[in-house]
């Protein structure tokens, strides 16, 4: 499943569909993760202010008889509102995937979970990992350097490129400039 499939699964099952993104998807990258937790932060939020005004509302009632509790539809709007431009952000691939008021909060709360995902991991390639260390398996070759002058070792040759074609263009080998006589001192 693509970025936006698992961004629109996160959104449509809310908590649950967080979850699955997060803990049933190994090829997630941030941005994916980032929409599964700001999901997740929607639904708990709406479930805990229904809650708040359902009981408030029923004491409300009970005590004085004006029931509040339509209240939380309100919020509920709010909180559909929210997931519906969660949607969107995640079908347009939309490079920043935070929403208004519920993104700074998912920042805070799922910090660590979501820094545990690459910036732009491939999209349907699953990482290989040892299961005994948890390492990648084949990571990527790390570059060597020089420890007494931290140049790289053996780096790559630079290009010249053609200015008016964009094409590459070797280097012309360097002339040798013959040396100048020294003139005797008048």
């Amino acid at each position: 499943m693509d970025s936006k499939g698992k961004g629109l699964l996160s959104y449509l099952l809310g908590w649950l569909g967080g979850l699955i993104v997060l803990f049933a998807f190994k090829d997630n990258n941030r941005k994916t993760a980032f929409h599964a937790c700001q999901a997740i932060t929607i639904s708990v939020a709406q479930i805990i202010v229904n809650l708040a005004f359902s009981l408030i509302g029923t004491a409300t009632a009970l005590a004085i008889g004006i029931d509040i509790s339509f209240v939380s539809l309100i919020f509920s709007v709010a909180f559909l509102a929210l997931s519906i431009w969660g949607i969107v952000k995640a079908w347009q691939d939309d490079p920043d995937p935070k929403l208004p008021v519920v993104g700074d909060l998912t920042e805070k709360m799922f910090a660590k979970k979501i820094n545990e995902y690459p910036e732009n991991a491939a999209v349907g390639v699953t990482p290989k990992f040892d299961p005994a260390t948890g390492q990648p398996v084949n990571p990527a070759p790390e570059a060597k350097f020089d420890p007494t002058t931290g140049q790289p070792i053996n780096p790559a040759p630079a290009a010249n490129f053609d200015p008016t074609t964009g094409q590459p263009v070797e280097k012309p080998a360097e002339e040798e400039k013959p040396a100048e006589e020294e003139k005797p001192a008048e």
